[in-house]
């Protein structure tokens, strides 16, 4: 049985960087779905996301609004570090969304 989750993201950027981890039990199931960052306006963005050491997700010169598709099977346990970069090198909070399915 499939399950939808919604998840709203804030991470802090310092000088046009932020770094953002989280841990969770997850049961080896695959996590796939779409992100978008949804604050600030201007500017662009590199990601790079990881889960567990291994890169599900890493784009350049993303701009508000665009939807990114992931997917990748978990662990019994994951670890997700996802680092911003800017093209501002300014303070502010990214916003991300997420459609996950799990």
């Amino acid at each position: 049985m499939t399950k939808k989750h919604e998840i709203d993201i804030s991470i802090p950027v310092k000088n046009g960087r932020g770094f953002a981890e989280t841990s969770k039990t997850t049961l080896k199931v695959t996590v796939s779905g779409y992100f978008e960052i949804i604050s600030p306006e201007g500017g662009t963005w590199s990601i790079l996301a990881k889960m567990n050491g291994n890169t599900i997700l890493d784009v350049h010169d993303v701009k508000k609004g665009q939807k990114l598709k992931f997917s990748h099977k978990t662990g019994l346990k994951t670890k997700l570090e996802v680092e911003a970069i800017w093209s501002e090198k300014k303070d502010t909070t990214l916003k991300v969304h997420a459609d996950v399915s799990t």
